[in-house]
């Protein structure tokens, strides 16, 4: 017992960190626990060494961080080498702590730094920190969990690491990185770690210690662990999923709250974005949290959040019920710049639509507030960029009318209206949302026209609503109310009585008059009385309004403006009733005509029906006209004066004579009216027709067609017009007209351009802020007036050409884009109009101006853009195209005074000797090029023949160019080649003579080989092949140049495209080049020898799903009966012993036809020989060939002959062959002519090389498949004299060719049948005579697949054949391989001769037995011989099985034991064990049976595997034999069974094997099956003597065991028994009768410390358990059964504490409960088990209580009719002092209450 002092000091020990003080030897290894040093070294080294090595890693950090530098005057001072935190206070190590904490956080981002380990390589040695701060250790380097440094720092952590890490305990053990997923569960699972790690991260965050790596990592995981934490809470009740979930959320939610104050963290936002995202879509929040988290989520977002921060609001609005945004949000979203540019941005990644579709809403409902300006301006080109779905729109669009419907005059800013107005104004005008907005208004039921009026704007409709006749809006005709004329009554008085100097509402002058008559006239819609009223009022002077031009005026200028329709037509019958009382004859009214046609285009129905009324009006005030037909001119013209204002822009105005305006109201408008009412357009197609002279049709009209008006007439009208154009101020108005006036190009001898030029420049000039406010005010589209003002312009006026130019130079700097791509379109549209010389000019302006400098203005950089589209659109003519080209070079060189053509005459690869470029310049005229380039390449350059030659000039001096300055013009020669392509591509289709003084091929060739670029070198060969069909002349000097080339380039290319590129090179410059060789004379293949090795040298480069198409595609090209013989013996040559072009060029050679294939072998086999000759020819050009001074053939050769071998032996290549000479007519004709030629070939190669052993080798194999290849008959024909004359090597190969060919015959044939056994003779006299082996193996081998094949036919030959390979010189002979081949010979011989064996039996078994023997020797094991045997055994077993017998019999089951165990491979076993398949079923029963028994004792001591084998043998005979034979044969099978059961006894006694308990066990069962199986076959007569007989055996101590061997038996005998219960359970109870006695003694006579006994009294229980279950026949109710085991087996329960009476002996008794019925025998058994419950042994007891529970589980009510007896045990068992049962005891109540279905506490009491 250790003393008190001991203790004491292991408890100091165990409190102190880093051990024990006192222990020398761990104070020495904990200072070894280093991260730089291995122990080794760290264990010496001293603290100074340390300090100076760690000190330079802090310098280095405060390099990198000046925050470092506090640290360096304490835990990195010179007197931290003496501190020792073991010796320090609480005090002292909590600030110690604080430091290092401090540090630590600062560190975290360096921690993969050299210099960042040696700092924290001082704070492990100096401070221990791996054992004082431990956690935060591992909180800084948990971000580089799958780094070195953490698999380093887990082995020097110590063994008692926090709790809340002790998921890194089995990485420490295995020191591995852990995986991210098991710091994610650990995070998931462990509350107490995900605090402390979210709190370290805040922590290190307010501090600004935070970094990328951090950050990740917790963002990364936590958005996986709350993700986790969500599905965790998802199962059970829903109250309880509910209490769970608030638990995680009171978790989550304060860390968000934390992490999204830090604004200054964005990460650290970004990452609380991303778990808030996880966490609404796996709970159910409610919405005031949704909206708690959106607001926190808009809280201090910055621009570096507010993208993730979109994108997670975008998640909360998809779980969000309320679609509508709360308040506070929407305002803070407005606030955001470039929203609507993120929100598109997010858009195509994120689903928005309910995030819009939310702001939307939010927007609507405080649309009365100021701040709504913004959002409205969001929300309509949120609309027009469709960021919400169909369904969205439709209800937003009528949430708009509704607010728009509700607001108030007097509470909504006219801001607000202002903005209202013009998004539903925009919305309508659009053509897809203009059909929602016109959808929404029908089904809201809203008025239009009140609508306008409200928002004071123009919504323009198309379709039903805004084209069908409308409700006419009359003014009510009851009393307005008092509020109502009050307000209107407040309005007018503030108007003054009178103007100072307006004469005009028309004149340009600025009105400061008209917006407040404007206000009142639009308040007083409504009220017919108030508008009346209006039109009385002084200052608008309505007595004098025929004589003034202020009245009409201002009327005018309402239904021309953008005001709601009502007010337009109010306009509009104002003046209607003022020309009503007017006079006829007082005034001429022709300068509102005009104006009328702007209201008789008006969109809506109503304005153009009142619009018609005023023409009526105004006709009637014309006088009637005189008899002559023409009226007199009134004197007094409306306006003529003062129109717009009293400049002079009333001054130029044009007027008509009254008898033309009267004419044209009277002939033109007022028969229209009607149409001009349905269709708003009408009146643009009327008014053009009359101004082109064209005849006017009315359908509605009494006089359905007029006359056209006279020139003079039309003039009149056409100039008035055009100086309204000019002089009005209304943009609207100009529109109008300039539709109408820019449809007509002249009239008479007025030109449009000449009239209307001067309103184009007069708009060009207008600053851009005045434009856009005009616009604006008037709601006109700023480009819709830009394309009418430039559309004055016609192609013959340079007037107006060059103010098209001005106004793109001058104003594409300035804020009039709109303009300037007017202006471009319009030139677009006049170009085919424009006479060559025009053109030229403009195409050089558009190319000057495209290619400008744009700087940083990006209105002038798009203007430039649209410029350059403009031009590539054009159809440029050659000419043009030209001097484009000849523009960049005409300053190339200011020194160069050369001219063009001598310049091109100069070599392009010359030094070309000029000054230094400068390179802004050189920049610029590379970019124009660049642009002149493309311009062509769009232009459709391949119509254009004159550019060819320009071309090439351009392309050689890109050559030149590139020479200089050494970089790559890619694109730009890609530009040139691609137009090449196409004009060469034209000559070749047409009948054009090409210029060939403009073609340089070699300019094409160098191009293809000094560029890098795939591109051009596609481009280039394409040119090339084309040009080689046009001009093949031009191209086959630079043939060869180009396919070397292509070799090592272009072949390398794995895209489709140069793929097609080499195809059309090669098919089209192949062709000229193979004819121009013919025509000169010359060897093909010699001419074209560099082409070949090009290719051959390409094919490792070239990608290998793409070689045999090109090879393929070559080699037809050039001709593949001539070439295809040279790429394979290239190629093999090139790339000798490499397997993949082997390969290779067999599935080549395999693709062509058989004829070609054997003219390819014919000339490869001629190419061999050329290259054994001295004097070479073609194997010189094609082969690498050096001759050998040994007299050997050349290197060379060797590979050829290896691969004709190859290629002589592939199936598919010799199945085509001899397919094709069958089906010659007549057949065995021309290809076999040619096959013997080549045999003759090969024989004389043979010849040859006879004297060069591994050539000769080779080539003989080339020559034995070559045989192959012949038909049978005719290939035993002609190898005849091989067999007579040729070398043993010969011999055998063509013996083998022999073998191939039968095998592959088909057994049908007679030629081939009688052939083959003619052969046998010849064959077998080489057996006898030869000496050679490998030649007699051959031969062997040769007579094995002819009596195969064709034996059956001929059975004198077979047995002939048989007797001589039994005999000494084969089968007799001394090697293993002769023997083998020998064996399968003999196998076939016994398949075809049958009994017809058996006069060699007695030769061949002896010698059988011999080889097998030999076989399965471990010295000289031959596995090939002892398959061999198997297989001939088997033969034997199949075909004469009467001849196994006895001995021989026994000999070959106990050999097979020996193979059994010899651990063969698989073949083997596998040749064995369907041999000893065989067996049981063809050998006599009765030999069989007597053999098994014979050998049985032979195979246990052979083995585990022997002994399965043979048991499995009998498993087979069993099942083989019918009913019949088992029962006949039973005494022989009880004998066997009777050994096989005694197997544990002879184990021990007789020491059989080496066979442990496992496998005893496992045999055992087989037995038991094997026995089993027998059973199954076998009647009750018949069995029920066998089986008492075997129980008597058992009981029968025998040998020197004794009682032992009596036990091990009855193990045995107990183990079948419970095998036998289970299997056929009711029908065999009876049987237990016999072995009941033997049964109750092995369970009185157990002794627990004897294993064997134990085994039995397990056995017996289990087998007594299985008898119980299945009694259906109350065997064991009956006394004499149940009185002798029922007690006995009861007793049992008093021997818990040694045996396994829980397991084996309470199911026991719960089946036999179950078995008796009888309730006095039941109430018996109850009693004897709870005597049990009052042992002394706790333990019984307990078994007594188990026992109790398994009966009240198996019985239920049954059982716990004997409950009143159980009462006072259970009472007592309540109280036991053993825990164990006075639990099982409860729970035995629980059941039985269960049961019940009450409670027992009363009974029990």
């Amino acid at each position: 017992m250790a003393s008190s002092l001991a203790l004491q000091l292991s408890q100091i020990a165990a409190q102190t960190k880093g051990g024990n003080p006192l222990n020398l030897k761990a104070q020495r290894a904990a200072h070894g626990q280093s991260l730089l040093f291995d122990p080794k070294v760290a264990v010496d080294q001293d603290f100074d060494t340390l300090y100076t090595i760690c000190s330079e890693g802090l310098h280095e950090l405060i390099l990198l961080d000046r925050r470092f530098a506090t640290f360096a005057r304490n835990v990195f001072s010179e007197q931290s080498k003496s501190e020792d935190r073991s010796q320090m206070t609480a005090g002292e190590n909590d600030e110690l702590n604080e430091v290092l904490n401090d540090f630590l956080g600062l560190l975290g981002s360096k921690l993969l730094l050299k210099p960042a380990v040696k700092a924290l390589e001082w704070l492990v040695r100096r401070f221990r920190i791996h054992e004082y701060n431990t956690e935060r250790l591992l909180l800084v380097s948990l971000p580089y969990h799958d780094s070195e440094i953490f698999r380093i720092l887990l082995s020097i952590l110590p063994s008692n690491i926090p709790h809340n890490f002790k998921f890194l305990h089995p990485y420490i053990r295995s020191l591995t990185n852990p995986p991210r997923h098991a710091i994610v569960y650990a995070m998931t699972n462990t509350r107490p770690l995900f605090t402390i790690f979210n709190g370290f991260v805040l922590g290190v965050a307010k501090r600004s210690q935070h970094h990328h790596a951090l950050l990740r990592f917790w963002a990364g995981v936590m958005t996986e662990a709350v993700a986790g934490m969500m599905d965790q809470v998802r199962s059970g009740r829903a109250a309880v999923q509910r209490q769970s979930q608030e638990d995680v959320l009171l978790l989550i939610l304060p860390i968000l709250d934390q992490g999204l104050a830090m604004k200054k963290v964005p990460e650290l936002r970004i990452g609380c974005y991303m778990i808030i995202s996880i966490m609404v879509t796996k709970a159910s929040l409610e919405t005031r949290v949704l909206t708690g988290l959106m607001e926190a989520v808009l809280a201090g977002w910055t621009t570096d959040t507010v993208f993730p921060a979109l994108t997670c609001l975008a998640v909360l609005t998809q779980v969000l019920d309320d679609p509508t945004l709360p308040r506070a949000i929407t305002t803070e979203l407005l606030k955001a710049d470039k929203l609507l540019e993120m929100l598109v941005h997010l858009s195509q990644s994120t689903n928005i639509h309910r995030l819009v579709y939310g702001l939307a809403n939010g927007i609507i409902a405080d649309i009365s507030r100021t701040e709504s300006i913004r959002g409205l301006e969001v929300l309509q080109t949120a609309l027009t960029l469709r960021l919400v779905n169909e369904s969205q729109i439709d209800t937003i669009m009528e949430s708009i009318l509704q607010a728009a419907v509700r607001l108030e005059s007097d509470h909504t800013s006219s801001e607000v209206r202002e903005q209202l107005g013009h998004l539903v104004e925009d919305v309508s005008a659009s053509s897809v949302l203009g059909e929602r907005l016109q959808k929404a208004l029908q089904d809201s039921h809203i008025d239009v026209d009140m609508l306008e009026l409200k928002l004071q704007t123009v919504i323009r409709l198309e379709g039903p609503l805004g084209q069908a006749p409308s409700r006419e809006i009359e003014m009510p005709d009851q009393e307005p109310s008092e509020s109502a004329m009050a307000s209107f009554d407040n309005a007018v008085a503030r108007v003054p009585t009178r103007t100072a100097s307006e004469v005009s509402f028309l004149a340009h002058s600025k009105s400061h008059l008209f917006t407040a008559l404007l206000q009142v006239f639009l308040s007083a819609q409504g009220e017919k009385n108030n508008v009346k009223r209006f039109a009385e009022l002084p200052v608008l002077h309505k007595d004098s309004a025929l004589q003034e031009t202020l009245f009409i005026s201002f009327f005018v200028r309402v239904w021309c403006g953008p005001f709601a329709a009502v007010a337009r037509r109010a306009a509009l019958r104002t003046v209607i009733d003022l020309l009503s009382a007017a006079e006829q004859g007082s005034t001429d009214l022709q300068a509102i005509l005009p104006y009328i046609l702007v209201a008789l285009a008006d969109p809506s129905d109503g304005v153009r029906r009142d619009a018609a009324d005023l023409i009526v009006a105004i006709h009637r005030l014309y006088p009637n006209a005189k008899k002559k037909g023409k009226r007199e001119d009134l004197s007094q013209h409306w306006g003529q004066s003062d129109l717009y204002g009293t400049a002079d822009a009333t001054k130029n105005t044009k007027w008509m004579s009254t008898e033309e305006a009267a004419s044209f109201i009277e002939t033109m408008l007022l028969p229209a009216v009607e149409e001009c009412i349905l269709d708003h357009h009408h009146v643009r197609r009327l008014v053009v027709r009359a101004l082109k002279g064209d005849n006017v049709h009315h359908p509605r009209s009494i006089k359905t067609e007029v006359a056209p008006l006279k020139a003079s007439h039309r003039l009149s009208i056409f100039e008035q017009l055009a100086s309204h154009v000019i002089n009005t101020p209304l943009c609207a108005v100009q529109v109008h007209l300039l539709e109408i006036l820019n449809s007509v190009r002249k009239v008479v001898s007025a030109n449009r351009t000449t009239l209307l030029l001067p309103a184009l420049q007069r708009w060009s000039d207008q600053e851009a802020e005045i434009t856009l406010q005009t616009c604006k005010s008037e709601a006109v589209g700023i480009q819709k007036i830009d394309q009418q003002m430039v559309g004055v312009v016609t192609a013959g006026s340079k007037d107006g050409i060059r103010l098209l130019q001005d106004i793109i130079e001058n104003q594409a700097g300035s804020s009039r884009p709109t303009l300037v791509q007017a202006a471009l379109d319009r030139l677009r549209r006049l170009w085919t109009a424009f006479k060559p010389d025009v053109q030229l000019s403009v195409a050089h302006f558009l190319l000057d101006y495209a290619l400008g400098r744009s700087l940083d203005n990006l209105a002038l950089r798009a203007s430039r853009a649209h410029a350059t589209d403009v031009l590539r659109s054009l159809k440029l003519s050659t000419e043009i195209l030209i001097r484009f080209l000849a523009q960049p070079h005409e300053t190339q060189d200011p020194h160069d005074t050369q001219p063009a053509s001598k310049r091109r005459r100069i070599g392009h690869n010359e030094k070309v000797s000029s000054t230094s470029m400068d390179e802004d310049s050189a920049a610029a005229r590379m970019s124009r090029l660049t642009f002149i380039l493309e311009v062509i390449d769009s232009s459709r350059s391949e119509e254009q023949a004159g550019l060819l030659g320009p071309l090439f000039q351009v392309l050689m001096e890109l050559q030149q160019t590139k020479a200089q300055t050494g970089s790559e013009m890619a694109y730009l020669q890609t530009l040139v080649l691609a137009s090449l392509l196409g004009l060469v591509n034209t000559f070749k289709e047409s009948s054009r003579d090409l210029d060939r003084a403009a073609v340089r091929t070699d300019v094409l060739v160098d191009c293809i080989r000094s560029t890098g670029s795939p591109q051009v070198q596609d481009a280039a060969l394409l040119v090339v092949a084309n040009l080689a069909e046009v001009a093949p002349e031009l191209v086959l000097h630079s043939v060869m140049p180009v396919f070397t080339y292509m070799g090592s380039t272009v072949l390398r290319h794995d895209d489709d495209y140069s793929i097609h590129v080499i195809d059309q090179t090669i098919q089209k410059v192949v062709p000229p080049l193979l004819a121009s060789l013919r025509i000169q004379k010359r060897d093909l293949v010699v001419g074209t020898a560099e082409l070949i090795l090009s290719f051959v040298a390409a094919f490792e480069h070239v990608p290998s799903h793409r070689r045999l198409r090109l090879y393929t595609s070559l080699i037809s090209t050039l001709g593949e009966k001539d070439f295809l013989f040279a790429f394979l013996a290239a190629l093999v040559n090139k790339y000798e012993g490499e397997e993949k072009v082997t390969k290779f060029c067999i599935e080549l050679a395999t693709h062509f036809e058989p004829q070609t294939q054997l003219t390819a072998i014919y000339k490869f086999v001629e190419l061999v020989e050329d290259a054994l000759k001295p004097d070479r020819t073609i194997s010189d050009v094609l082969l690498t060939v050096r001759s050998s001074n040994t007299g050997r053939a050349p290197e060379a050769v060797l590979p050829l002959f290896k691969f004709l071998g190859l290629l002589l032996r592939e199936e598919r290549l010799m199945q085509r062959v001899r397919g094709a000479a069958a089906n010659e007519d007549p057949p065995d004709s021309h290809l076999w002519s040619f096959l013997s030629e080549i045999i003759q070939q090969m024989l004389r190669l043979t010849e040859h090389v006879s004297h060069d052993g591994e050539v000769f080798e080779a080539c003989g194999d080339a020559l034995s498949a070559l045989l192959t290849v012949l038909s049978l008959p005719e290939l035993i024909d002609s190898i005849e004299p091989l067999l007579a004359q040729s070398s043993d090597e010969i011999r055998r190969k063509v013996l083998k060719a022999v073998q191939v060919r039968v095998q592959k015959e088909k057994p049908g044939s007679l030629k081939s049948q009688t052939a083959s056994l003619s052969l046998l003779p010849r064959v077998t006299s080489i057996i006898e005579e030869s000496s050679d082996v490998p030649l007699k193996q051959s031969a062997v081998a040769c007579v094995d697949q002819i009596i195969e094949k064709f034996g059956k036919t001929n059975i004198d030959a077979v047995a002939s054949v048989s007797r001589v390979v039994v005999g000494p010189a084969c089968l007799g002979s001394k090697d293993t391989r002769t023997w083998t081949i020998a064996l399968l010979c003999l196998s076939t011989c016994v398949e075809i001769l049958g009994a017809g064996i058996v006069p060699l039996l007695p030769q061949l078994q002896p010698r059988t037995l011999q080889l097998l023997s030999f076989g399965l020797e471990r010295v000289t094991r031959a596995v090939e011989v002892h398959n061999a045997v198997y297989s001939l055994l088997g033969m034997t077993a199949i075909h004469v099985p009467w001849m196994i017998t006895g001995k021989y019999l026994d000999s070959i089951l106990t050999l097979s034991h020996q193979s059994a165990q010899a651990s063969l491979d698989a073949e083997a076993n596998n040749n064995r064990v369907e041999l000893l398949r065989i067996l049981p079923r063809q050998v006599d029963a009765k030999e069989y049976l007597a053999a098994m028994e014979r050998t049985w004792l032979h195979a246990v001591k052979t083995g585990f595997r022997a002994t399965t084998e043979h048991l499995d043998m009998l498993v087979i005979y069993i099942e083989r034999q019918p009913k019949s034979e088992v029962t006949r044969h039973s005494r022989l099978l009880e004998t066997f069974c009777r050994k096989a059961l005694d197997l544990r006894r002879a184990a021990v006694e007789d020491g059989l094997g080496d066979l442990d308990s496992a496998e005893l066990t496992l045999l055992e069962s087989s037995i038991i099956q094997v026995l089993i199986n027998a059973v199954m076959k076998m009647n009750d007569s018949s069995f029920r003597p066998m089986f008492i007989r075997l129980v008597e055996w058992t009981s029968e101590a025998t040998g020197k065991m004794g009682e032992r061997s009596k036990t091990l038996r009855l193990a045995s005998l107990f183990g079948f028994l419970d095998k036998f219960f289970g299997t056929l359970k009711s029908i065999v109870t009876g049987y237990a009768s016999h072995i009941i006695e033997s049964g109750v003694e092995a369970l009185r006579n157990v002794s627990p410390e004897d294993k064997e006994s134990v085994m039995l009294w397990t056995t017996v229980c289990r087998t007594l358990t299985k008898a119980f279950e299945h009694d259906q026949d109350d065997f064991w109710q009956a006394p004499s059964h149940f009185n002798v085991i029922g007690p006995v087996l009861i007793a049992q329960l008093g021997k818990s504490r040694s045996l396994a009476v829980l397991n084996e002996v309470v199911p026991a008794i719960t089946e036999l409960g179950r078995a008796v019925e009888s309730t006095d025998l039941r109430k018996e058994m109850n009693g004897a088990i709870m005597k049990h419950m009052r042992a002394d042994d706790a333990q019984t007891r307990l078994a007594a209580v188990k026992c109790e529970q398994a009966l009240t589980d198996r019985l239920d009510e049954e059982w716990l009719a004997l409950l009143p007896e159980m009462l006072p045990f259970i009472s007592e068992l309540q109280e036991d002092d053993d825990e164990s049962v006075e639990r099982e005891t409860h729970r035995w109540i629980g059941k039985i209450e269960a049961i019940l279905g009450e409670s027992l506490e009363g009974m029990l009491q």
